[in-house]
């Protein structure tokens, strides 16, 4: 049996999502929720939502109770979460060592698109012998950290435009709040060349104390690659020897973060996966 959503089924929600690999929206988060029972027992859940700041797929979560898996109960929620859905152009994460979330998406036809990687810089990591300066973003001008947040959304656009495009109406001025939220200006760095940002590695409050997180990477041409390894090299050297965790998160389709990513080993099998239809 299915049913929408009521704040009544809270608790039996709560519950169920507790073994949940992934996060679900849901209630009023959610812009439809959807309940399947097993005559009184609450053992799937269906949802799809939105996201002001990337709009054109919705996203979809679905999560079956193991022991009612492989009756057709997702199936039957997807069903019924895409008759509801007017784009019918949908978007879902899951982790890359859930398989069974994973054959379901397949089994549903999503296709993978893209893969999210998150781990801590572990072991030596010496810096480049090249020879180069760049500056934290403290050091910056008022007009270098403008031509900074330009050039880190257009690149964020450029990456994101066939999974989940960037919203048109957001503006540099919004998408600057967005990117400044715990931003750690002190151990951020830009490379510039005759004055102008050339490439960037913005580094965020970590969640732990003497931890820094790399948030975004990028430049202004993909063929000065080589090039901007070697400053990202020297700058993640110079985090590495002021912080005791170093963090990185890099999507594959980010060739400038992915370059930073490679610069060292991590485990290629652990992944954050977004899957899309559509």
């Amino acid at each position: 049996m299915m049913d929408r959503y009521e704040e009544k089924y809270d608790g039996d929600i709560k519950e169920l999502l507790e073994d949940a690999s992934y996060s679900l929206v849901w209630g009023e988060e959610a812009d439809v929720t959807l309940l399947a029972f097993d005559k009184e027992e609450l053992v799937g859940i269906g949802s799809l939502w939105t996201n002001s700041v990337h709009p054109n797929r919705e996203y979809m979560g679905i999560f079956t109770k193991s022991e009612n898996r492989r009756k057709g109960i997702g199936r039957q929620l997807y069903q019924q979460l895409s008759s509801l859905s007017e784009s019918k152009v949908f978007q879902a994460a899951v982790s890359s060592k859930d398989s069974t979330a994973i054959s379901f998406l397949k089994d549903c036809g999503f296709q993978l698109a893209r893969k999210c990687y998150t781990t801590v810089l572990r072991g030596d990591f010496s810096s480049s012998n090249d020879q180069m300066s760049y500056l934290s973003l403290n050091e910056a001008t008022e007009e270098q950290w403008d031509e900074l947040v330009a050039l880190q959304l257009e690149n964020y656009k450029d990456f994101h435009q066939t999974i989940n495009a960037l919203s048109d109406s957001i503006s540099t001025m919004e998408w600057k709040k967005i990117i400044s939220a715990y931003l750690d200006k002190e151990h951020s760095y830009l490379l510039a060349k005759d004055g102008k940002i050339d490439a960037y590695i913005l580094c965020y409050e970590g969640e732990e104390p003497g931890e820094i997180e790399i948030g975004y990477v990028g430049g202004q041409d993909v063929l000065n690659l080589p090039h901007y390894t070697a400053f990202y090299k020297n700058a993640i050297h110079q985090l590495k020897r002021q912080f005791e965790k170093v963090s990185i998160e890099a999507d594959d389709v980010d060739p400038f973060a992915f370059a930073a990513l490679n610069l060292f080993e991590y485990d290629q099998s652990d992944s954050w996966d977004t899957y899309i239809i559509g």
